[in-house]
């Protein structure tokens, strides 16, 4: 939160089950399924829409991962984006930032010779708006 406003927030949650954070079920990081991920990222959605101020600001930084049974793509933005919409937020700015390169430019290479997919290089930031009234 702002210290200034006590309106305005950031956070990155989990990227579902690309990592596991603690061993605590509360955590979202131990969802178990994506769908019970996106209930979850919808719960915690609802509760910031209800603490914050009208014309206040969440941003969250998320990016796209591969299903590990199917590698199909899971698009967490777009995801993400319904679910803040649906808690009553207003989608404000959508900002793509560069990821270091590191090692995922050579790796790309290969993953894309072998017929799979080329890696993320950027995250994305979703900017929320509560709207204020009228």
């Amino acid at each position: 939160m702002s210290k200034e406003t006590g309106s305005d927030s950031l956070t990155c949650p989990p990227y579902f089950d690309l990592e596991t954070y603690t061993d605590d079920d509360d955590d979202l990081s131990n969802a178990g399924t994506y769908e019970r991920f996106l209930e979850r990222l919808g719960e915690m959605a609802r509760n910031a829409f209800r603490v914050l101020k009208p014309n206040s600001f969440a941003c969250l930084r998320v990016a796209s991962l591969r299903d590990r049974r199917t590698s199909g793509l899971r698009y967490i933005p777009g995801d993400t984006v319904r679910i803040f919409e649906a808690a009553g937020f207003q989608l404000h700015q959508e900002i793509i930032c560069p990821r270091p390169k590191g090692s995922s430019a050579l790796r790309a290479g290969q993953l894309w010779e072998q017929g799979k997919y080329l890696l993320p290089s950027h995250d994305n930031f979703m900017v929320f708006m509560k709207p204020g009234a009228g």
